[in-house]
């Protein structure tokens, strides 16, 4: 355990995950504890934020940005506008109030890693039914998900390998989805998490895959369209990226154990006090006095507070 003035840090990742967050992420356990500092005192000078400042959330940032401090600074920034922008989603945000969502086993982690450490996420299109829920309700559960996820510090490191399975995903589950859904999702994983997301693996395309690719690149950026992989049916090239011992049958592999994604579902249900304790923190409404053309509530520390409300 490290410690710097009032807070500790423990580190958990294995040796060889240190060794990859050294050179891909430069990563130095010696200076680790200034980084996170720094951070930590750049945000409590921010106007109107109460973010967190434990060094297990602020090192996530960290590192999804390669610790350069600036960038990390405003992903932090841009996590808690996206938070304050889209109440909808993010008021009262914790597992219980989607239960009903989880019920559908739409998305889950896998219990293995694909060949370079990264963790695997299935998600099953075709289970989403917007007859019994929406799809903010949808990308809550999305988020919930991925929030759990990046509690381990193995996975800030090596990342996510998403598998798109569109098994029995028809037409009428297409009309289901929308622009919104797909740019909340691109913004997300792009721009307003820290997750590294390295693959996204896309097997049992059904015939107007294009149509469907299409909903979601339109807000992607090259450096993530690039990472989607068309698979189909193509074992042996999906074993390229997950080693066949780690896939079940339907995959081409010669995993014996069948996914549990209720046990998952049941995972999350215990983090529901601790993720709703999250929405404690964000940023806080408050108008700038002075001509609002000169002044930028969210781009400069300049200005008084006329209004505070949580």
């Amino acid at each position: 355990m490290a410690k710097c003035g009032d807070f500790e840090y423990t580190c958990t990742l294995s040796e060889e995950t240190l060794e990859v967050a050294k050179k891909e992420l430069n990563e130095d356990p010696c200076t680790r504890l200034l980084e996170i500092k720094t951070l930590r005192d750049r945000l409590q000078q921010y106007p109107g934020l109460k973010s967190r400042l434990d060094p297990q959330f602020l090192i996530r940032f960290l590192r999804a940005r390669k610790f350069d401090q600036e960038r990390a600074f405003e992903l932090v920034l841009t996590y808690y506008r996206t938070r304050k922008e889209d109440p909808a989603i993010f008021t009262g945000l914790k597992p219980s109030s989607v239960t009903h969502v989880y019920a559908s086993h739409i998305a889950f982690p896998h219990p293995h890693r694909d060949r370079m450490g990264r963790k695997i996420y299935f998600i099953y299109p075709a289970r989403i039914d917007t007859s019994h829920y929406s799809v903010v309700e949808v990308f809550k559960t999305e988020f919930l998900n991925l929030n759990k996820m990046i509690e381990d510090e193995e996975n800030q490191v090596r990342g996510f390998t998403v598998v798109l399975d569109y098994k029995d995903f028809g037409m009428s589950n297409f009309l289901q989805l929308s622009t919104d859904l797909a740019r909340r999702i691109a913004r997300m994983w792009q721009d307003a998490f820290p997750a590294r997301l390295k693959n996204v693996l896309v097997v049992n395309e059904p015939p107007f895959v294009d149509m469907v690719l299409a909903l979601f690149t339109q807000f992607a950026k090259a450096k993530l369209v690039s990472r989607v992989r068309r698979i189909g049916t193509d074992w042996n090239r999906l074993h390229e990226y997950i080693d066949p011992g780690c896939l079940p049958a339907q995959y081409g592999g010669t995993l014996q154990e069948e996914a549990d994604p209720q046990g998952w579902v049941e995972e999350m249900l215990r983090s529901d006090r601790e993720m709703e304790e999250d929405g404690r923190f964000g940023l806080v409404d408050f108008t700038l006095q002075g001509p609002a053309h000169t002044q930028d509530a969210f781009g400069t520390m300049a200005g008084t507070f006329k209004k505070l409300s949580l």
